[in-house]
């Protein structure tokens, strides 16, 4: 019953953002443009509304030697960085 749930789940996710359906109507392509579109004005009046001007970049997992670079090593963390 669990995993025909989180199937019923997974397949309702995945047609609302449009990855299961690679065949879209123009009308389904242009209302989620449209979602797209808003979801983007939105976060553009909330960055402005809090003052953000720029976001700081992700991590980078392709580049071990970028500045940047993705940290798995155990080794390396610090959970007490004094340069805060």
């Amino acid at each position: 019953m669990k995993k025909r749930s989180s199937l019923f789940l997974l397949a309702l996710i995945t047609s609302i953002i449009g990855i299961a359906q690679p065949n879209q109507t123009p009308e389904q392509r242009a209302r989620q443009d449209s979602i797209r579109k808003i979801s983007e004005q939105d976060h553009r009046q909330l960055m402005e509304l809090l003052g953000i001007t720029s976001l700081r970049p992700g991590a980078n997992g392709s580049d071990p030697n970028a500045p940047n670079a993705a940290n798995y090593d155990e080794a390396k963390a610090n959970p007490f960085p004094t340069n805060l």
